[in-house]
């Protein structure tokens, strides 16, 4: 593995891969490697490999769950968006990012608004909430809706 600034080159078996990342990204990855111990294409190919294999959500920052409700996250355009979902009404609340705490009467009202926010220049942000957002065991949302 060959790394260099704001690329990661990956050479195996006569084939080379290029993986582009912004300087900043690039240091955090080169930090979070340091202290580690780690190649930095070791640590993405871990982070990589985190995400998919389960699909269960990595370690949800220290919040305490409200009473019946269900924790739930995305991961939408690299950031990690944290909620909770209550199954007795569909309300969503947002706990991490730029939402700290705000109510949504919706999943789907949720999401819109993450993507909304994370990618302000799609056209149309509409978004099914509850094939957007994933329990903490890593299962669609939509597959535990009451219907």
């Amino acid at each position: 593995m060959v790394v260099r600034r704001g690329m990661l080159l990956d050479v195996r078996n006569g084939l080379t891969r290029t993986i582009e990342v912004s300087d900043a990204t690039f240091q955090k990855l080169a930090f979070a490697a340091r202290v580690t111990g780690k190649a930095v294409g070791d640590l993405v190919g871990e982070l990589v490999d985190a995400e998919g294999s389960s699909g269960a959500a990595p370690a949800m920052p220290a919040t305490s769950v409200p009473p019946g409700q269900l924790p739930i996250f995305k991961i939408y355009r690299g950031r990690r968006y944290d909620g909770f979902y209550d199954p007795r009404n569909e309300a969503v609340t947002l706990v991490t990012g730029p939402f700290g705490g705000q109510v949504f009467r919706t999943p789907t009202a949720a999401a819109v608004a993450i993507v909304r926010h994370a990618n302000p220049s799609r056209e149309n942000a509409e978004t099914n909430g509850f094939r957007f957002f994933k329990t903490a065991d890593g299962v669609l949302l939509d597959s535990i809706r009451r219907r």
